[in-house]
């Protein structure tokens, strides 16, 4: 099984819930499980990415990619990684995708 990265493609499985957005701007709410449609707007294969869904420190990270903090500090990381704590305070954060 391929690792997920921040572009998603049209058949593959939907590793976490969320809403998305295809490369010609229409966006839908998919569920873990399903697979990345074809284009709603021009029926081809297209590629997807996630929109503005957030994670907290101390969750699972289920997509591979970069991933950006409320104060801007962004981290790589890894499916199967944790969300860490803000690098300076130590304190809790949210994360999404950048």
């Amino acid at each position: 099984m391929r690792t997920t990265t921040e572009r998603h493609h049209s058949n593959e499985e939907v590793m976490e819930t969320g809403r998305y957005v295809c490369a010609e701007g229409e966006t839908m709410e998919l569920r873990q499980g399903e697979k990345f449609p074809m284009c709603p707007r021009t029926g081809e294969e297209t590629t997807w990415r996630t929109v503005n869904h957030q994670h907290r420190s101390g969750e699972n990270v289920t997509a591979s990619g970069t991933y950006m903090d409320t104060d801007g500090e962004k981290v790589v990381l890894r499916r199967g990684d944790i969300f860490p704590n803000c690098s300076k305070s130590g304190k809790e954060k949210t994360w999404q995708h950048a």
